[in-house]
């Protein structure tokens, strides 16, 4: 479930942020409503595509997939792989989490690099 989240007016500001496409940028802020308490999500261009943007049918699976390098290469997120349910699965963290968000009490869906 999407959780309500923040983000600091100091992030967008920043020159990696600024330095992604637009709809990069776009991504990277839905990312951390769809992502656990530890700003963690299965690295899945499909799926992501389907949360991030359910009704822009103009967005391929292929362009999530180009602004999430994108944002890795920008250093805004970074890619890992852990075991997941018994399958090696590749997950995507949100660097600086700890600096944006301040979550109560946290409950973590995805296994943390």
């Amino acid at each position: 479930m999407a959780r309500a989240r923040t983000i600091s007016p100091k992030r967008i500001t920043e020159e990696n942020f600024i330095k992604c496409k637009i709809n990069s940028r776009l991504l990277f802020i839905f990312m951390g409503c769809f992502a656990d308490d530890a700003g963690i999500i299965i690295n899945s261009p499909a799926r992501i595509k389907v949360d991030a943007f359910p009704f822009d049918d103009e967005i391929t699976y292929k362009e999530v997939d180009d602004m999430i390098s994108d944002l890795i290469d920008n250093g805004l997120i970074y890619k890992y792989k852990a075991d997941y349910r018994g399958s090696n699965k590749e997950f995507l963290q949100i660097n600086d989490w700890k600096n944006d968000q301040k979550v109560v009490r946290p409950t973590y869906k995805y296994p943390k690099k």
